[in-house]
């Protein structure tokens, strides 16, 4: 009987194929209390675990043929269970204090970090528990007794399915999958996956997009309904999963796919092209990047800069240490090595108080969105406020470098930013260290700083949307809690009216914006945005050539009388999708 199931749409594309369901991740924890002189045991056991999971690891790092980000985030749950070792040695503590057997021990210390993870106000950087997760998850399968004195990994391989019927695509269907399975996917024959459980931001969707594997997540119950060897579709594009479908279905998606990979095709020629309207408006097209060696992709594509390099990630997962000057000037010079004399712009910390900045003098975060967080948290510690900037300039010789601070509400904050800027240039020329000059710019996220940004306008170069985090605040929505989360909407009147007036406003006072939000890169905002006067996004790097496709086939003097329609309509989005006429 044919079915759907729906979810979030990530990676790319259509796939139609047999399921494999993973059930790896429904693995009994064992919990027990053991005998005092029984500890010695189960830490060996932990240890072994351990160590296989380091193989598991180094071993998928050293097959990727290039330095993605996939790489980044196998190498960071490496250094989870290596360098940082706090996770070995927590559960170490369960073990030796509490006589918790070694499942058990491991369970309480994800629990006991993914608490002090939620800390983190940062949707992304929130997310980043899913490292910790699957690190767990994975030393819980080793620990499971058909894997412990084994060398088989736990991973999965590709089943006789494929040779019974080798034409036929295989999609993986799991309750979650960690790093190392989905970049095995494709290796292992696998060209789709579905999942129960994942987000916007968890690594399961990262990776999903930068491979551009058809994905469709946080199904729920996928695992449990499809069974192995059902035929489904994952349709990437609309978040659905047809299960069992007729013939007729079956070959208009097979319709669906040739087009989608003829459009694709088409799309290459783009690379070199201008992104230019058809009316000739020149367009700024940048990338958003979360690590240095992210700015290799973007060249390829036809990026014109970048318009968020998320510095957090320099400071994310180092147990008690942070970067150091010279560290973050590295990583800096290196992006602006990559992309030569094109725009990098560098968005200082955006991080709350959390046990990863344990060391920090600031008072501890609640949790909430409203808390200590971004530029709150850089100016309630200013020595490392201060090496941060220090590290910016110094790269700033190098290259068009942008300095973008987050979460700005209030005027005296931003006369705050720009002295400690001034004491970091002081500070520079006393030690005889040479830098260049930058450009600076205030993320428009919080809606004190959209209505009153002509208190804002001479502080700055050039402000930048974060349309993700200024619809949340606007809306008074927590989008990651489940209850509410129906309820975020870009096009709320409200969030259209303050990008409208924000653009408005900077470009009468002949500055300049860009929006970095995920609306950028989505081709149903994009005429959108134009009509409201946006010449700049930056998005992730795999929209840029179908965004700069729907760029040079618009006209934007034809938009003014549909965007009218739109800023006075109860219900902007129906008008969005519909298009000017």
């Amino acid at each position: 009987m044919p079915f759907s199931i729906h979810g979030i749409a990530v990676g790319s594309g259509v796939v139609i194929g047999q399921a494999v369901v993973d059930n790896n991740t429904h693995q009994p924890i064992e919990h027990y209390y053991i005998h005092p002189e029984d500890a010695h045991q189960e830490w060996q056991l932990l240890l072994h675990a351990r160590d296989k999971l380091v193989t598991e690891l180094s071993f998928a790092i050293k097959g990727l043929v290039d330095k993605s980000e996939i790489s980044g985030i196998l190498e960071m749950q490496l250094m989870l269970i290596g360098e940082d070792d706090s996770l070995m040695q927590m559960s170490k503590q369960w073990i030796q204090n509490h006589n918790y057997n070694a499942q058990w021990a491991l369970v309480a210390t994800l629990d006991e970090v993914v608490r002090q993870f939620n800390e983190i106000e940062d949707d992304y950087l929130r997310e980043r528990k899913e490292d910790v997760k699957q690190v767990v998850n994975k030393m819980l399968h080793y620990l499971q007794p058909d894997h412990l004195f084994t060398s088989q990994s736990a991973g999965f391989t590709t089943p006789d399915l494929k040779e019974s019927n080798p034409h036929m695509e295989l999609i993986l269907v799991a309750q979650d999958l960690l790093s190392t399975d989905i970049y095995q996917c494709r290796k292992n024959g696998f060209n789709g996956f579905v999942t129960d459980l994942g987000g916007h931001h968890s690594h399961t969707a990262i990776i999903a997009r930068s491979m551009g594997i058809p994905a469709v997540i946080a199904t729920h119950n996928a695992s449990s309904l499809i069974h192995e060897g059902d035929i489904i579709i994952v349709d990437s594009l609309q978040g659905v999963v047809l299960v069992n479908p007729d013939e007729r279905t079956i070959q208009f998606y097979r319709q669906k796919i040739l087009h989608l990979k003829l459009a694709e095709n088409n799309l290459q020629w783009l690379c070199s092209a201008p992104s230019i309207t058809a009316d000739g408006r020149k367009i700024e097209l940048l990338a958003n990047i979360e690590r240095p060696e992210d700015a290799q992709n973007i060249l390829a594509l036809g990026a014109q800069g970048i318009g968020l390099f998320r510095s957090e990630f320099l400071f994310l997962g180092r147990g008690n240490s942070l970067p150091s000057e010279d560290e973050q000037y590295q990583a800096y010079s290196q992006v602006c090595h990559i992309v030569g004399g094109l725009p990098v712009t560098i968005r200082t910390v955006d991080v709350g108080a959390d046990k990863i900045l344990e060391h920090s003098h600031s008072y501890q975060s609640t949790g909430s969105y409203l808390g200590l967080r971004a530029i709150r948290w850089s100016l309630a510690e200013p020595e490392i406020f201060l090496s941060q900037l220090r590290a910016i300039l110094r790269a700033s010789i190098l290259g068009n470098v942008r300095l973008l601070i987050p979460m700005l509400s209030d005027p005296e904050e931003a006369v705050k930013v720009l002295q400690l800027l001034d004491l970091a240039k002081k500070q520079l020329e006393q030690r005889q260290v040479p830098y260049g000059s930058l450009l600076v710019g205030a993320m428009v996220e919080v809606p004190s700083l959209a209505i009153s940004i002509h208190h804002f306008i001479d502080m700055f170069d050039f402000f930048s949307i974060g349309t993700n985090d200024l619809t949340q605040y606007t809306l008074a929505i927590d989008r990651q809690d489940e209850q509410v989360a129906h309820l975020y909407n870009s096009a709320h009147p409200a969030v259209i009216q303050l990008i409208h007036q924000t653009i408005k406003t900077v470009h009468k006072n002949h500055k300049w914006v860009t929006l970095c939000g995920e609306i950028a890169g989505e081709a149903l905002w994009t005429k959108f945005l134009l009509s409201l006067g946006l010449r700049s996004f930056s998005m992730q790097e795999r929209r840029i050539l179908p965004i700069k496709q729907l760029i040079r086939e618009t006209n934007t003097l034809t938009l003014e009388p549909w965007s009218t329609q739109v800023l006075a309509s109860r219900a902007p989005i129906e008008l969005i999708k519909r298009g000017p006429n």
